[in-house]
């Protein structure tokens, strides 16, 4: 039977002497060691050393060092107060966006840890609750907070771990542009947002409508092909086209469909207003490269 969260557990047990350190110490140590010297020199017994104690007895605080992670991370988070919120959602919501990014860049090991793991400490909670305040506008549901909350995250991680992606407002012959990572491994580093073609509004709608369009170039600038490049008339219309191996080639993403699937964020072609939301072979995908 799994354990509960650390912070569901209680800090000093029932019987027995006063433990020697706190949980806020031995996050502190984690955190100062990782800031001076990176993540990979965070261990059990370079915390240990820092703290002046044995190894085995960091055991009496902590299963191991995922549960040391989840602490740094929550000392880390701690550092700063999620700002207050002006009512205004899109002030709101840049706000949390900079304060988010400057804290990842005081601890740059941050970005290293794996996202997909919870972290539910009082501080990332806070933060998290932030969040969804700023992307929670009238006429989203749960389901659309959620997801948006997660790009701006995404997002966020992403300009802090040196893949970043400027998005440049620019007039062409498309909607949007961008274009695969680069021969080093990194990001294609450019979308170009055709204003012109996209036009203007605040309505969520047209908000949600722009969000698919800049998640489905974000996509591309980090290695997806179009989820129908075998037939593109499955999302443009038209006669069947198969856009080819092109010269990147196309790898299937083992647990998604070989050919088009419905709702895919990566759809070739976004009609007007559309929304599409990561849907699960989306998110199966993301996971499998992340």
């Amino acid at each position: 039977m799994d354990r509960p969260p650390i912070w569901l557990r209680p800090e000093r047990a029932a019987r027995g002497p006063r433990p020697a350190h706190s949980r806020e110490e031995i996050a502190a140590a984690a955190v100062r060691v990782a800031d001076a010297e990176g993540l990979a020199a965070v261990s059990m017994r370079r915390v240990a050393t820092e703290l002046g104690t044995g190894t085995t007895s960091l055991y009496r605080y902590v299963d191991g060092k995922d549960e040391l992670f989840d602490l740094m991370v929550d000392r880390a988070m701690g550092d700063g107060e999620p700002p207050v919120p002006t009512g205004d959602w899109r002030v709101d919501l840049a706000a949390v966006a900079h304060a988010q990014r400057a804290m990842m860049l005081r601890h740059p090991w941050l970005v290293r840890l794996p996202a997909t793991r919870p972290v539910l400490g009082p501080n990332t909670l806070a933060w998290l609750e932030a969040t969804y305040a700023a992307v929670d506008v009238p006429g989203l549901d749960a389901d659309e907070v959620l997801a948006q909350a997660a790009t701006l995250l995404t997002f966020v991680r992403g300009g802090t771990s040196g893949g970043t992606i400027h998005l440049k407002k620019q007039a062409g012959n498309y909607l949007a542009s961008s274009g695969f990572p680069l021969n080093n491994g990194n990001p294609y580093g450019t979308v170009k947002m055709n204003s012109n073609a996209i036009g203007n509004g605040t309505s969520n709608t047209f908000i949600n409508y722009c969000s698919t369009i800049m998640a489905h170039e974000i996509g591309h600038c980090i290695g997806f092909r179009h989820t129908d490049y075998m037939n593109r008339a499955y999302s443009c219309g038209g006669s069947p086209v198969n856009e080819g191996a092109s010269n990147v080639g196309a790898v299937h993403i083992p647990g998604t469909p070989t050919g088009p699937d419905s709702g895919s964020w990566m759809l070739a072609c976004i009609g007007n207003n559309q929304n599409r939301p990561f849907n699960n072979n989306d998110g199966v995908a993301l996971d499998y490269i992340y």
